[in-house]
């Protein structure tokens, strides 16, 4: 399959990108991923990406771990190996397989995780709760701190 995606800017300038083959819903998404979306004449990214406000504090790698996991990552099973990959695809920083454990962990301890298996096949899974939706960063903020 082939996917041809064509972006114009309010000055004119035509962006074109095309994605062709087995993986292309793989590169489609890492390119949204890493598309700037125009506000305001500046640049937004994803919170978890970059600050949006100059007296934003980046968040931590648990802060991403989590916020990835809650609002992006599919409401699958999976494995700290797993994790780790995807941590790695999205934000582009590799990440030690220890510390996707050890915040795992954690966030099973804090009632976060769902968690089966012995310590040599352990799998995870977000308990996601029906009623929460984010809808700004502050909201993500209050929701961390109430815990």
């Amino acid at each position: 399959m082939r996917v041809k995606i064509e972006i114009f800017d309010e000055d004119g300038t035509k962006i074109s990108i095309e994605f062709e083959g087995a993986r292309w819903k793989e590169k489609l998404l890492q390119f949204i991923d890493a598309f700037p979306i125009s506000e305001g004449g500046r640049d937004v990214f994803h919170p978890a990406q970059k600050p949006i406000f100059p007296s934003f504090e980046p968040l931590s790698v648990r802060e991403r771990l989590e916020y990835y996991l809650k609002y992006e990552f599919p409401p699958i099973w999976f494995t700290s190996r797993d994790l780790k990959e995807a941590y790695e695809r999205k934000y582009g920083e590799e990440i030690k397989l220890s510390t996707v454990s050890t915040y795992l962990a954690r966030m099973h301890r804090e009632g976060l995780l769902e968690r089966r298996g012995n310590r040599a096949n352990r799998e995870y899974r977000y308990i996601h709760q029906s009623s929460e939706r984010i809808t700004s960063v502050d909201q993500f903020e209050r929701t961390k701190e109430n815990r």
